[in-house]
């Protein structure tokens, strides 16, 4: 019985905490695409979110992105998905249906993955960018990119 009821906490835990990014997850990036204010190229992280590509089209089923670990050491990531569109100068939330667990994955050099795009029956044409929170989450930072759906 005591089982039952720590494995039944357990998955309320991962589903109340971690479903699509619902936590407000701390960004140490601002989707700018590693162009500054003043135009200018910043450094680019040696760990870092890129999509494939920077257009998809809107009838996609799934999104490809790459997360890149150039730091020499072995990173963390939590695959639980914040996906936002860009409306009217802000970036604002794109309803999920997906739930997630909220456990990190590690990262050596390179993970390639796919958004499927079932779990946001809400997608428009517009600009988009996808976020996942690194290390030790919640209090770690962010990694993010953007890109259009079209």
């Amino acid at each position: 019985m005591r089982k039952k009821l720590l494995t039944g906490l357990c998955i309320a835990l991962c589903l109340f905490t971690a479903a699509c990014g619902a936590a407000d997850l701390p960004s140490d990036q601002d989707g700018s695409g590693g162009v500054q204010d003043d135009g200018s190229e910043a450094e680019q992280s040696a760990f870092r979110l890129e999509m494939t590509e920077d257009v998809y089209p809107l009838t996609i089923a799934e999104i490809p992105y790459t997360i890149i670990n150039e730091t020499g050491e072995t990173r963390k990531v939590v695959l639980v998905p914040l996906l936002e569109r860009e409306e009217d100068g802000e970036w604002r939330s794109v309803d999920c249906t997906g739930i997630f667990c909220g456990t990190p994955d590690y990262v050596d050099e390179k993970l390639n993955s796919v958004l499927s795009t079932d779990f946001y029956p809400d997608l428009s044409a517009g600009n988009y960018r996808l976020t996942f929170q690194t290390e030790d989450w919640p209090d770690g930072e962010s990694i993010s990119d953007e890109f259009a759906l079209k």
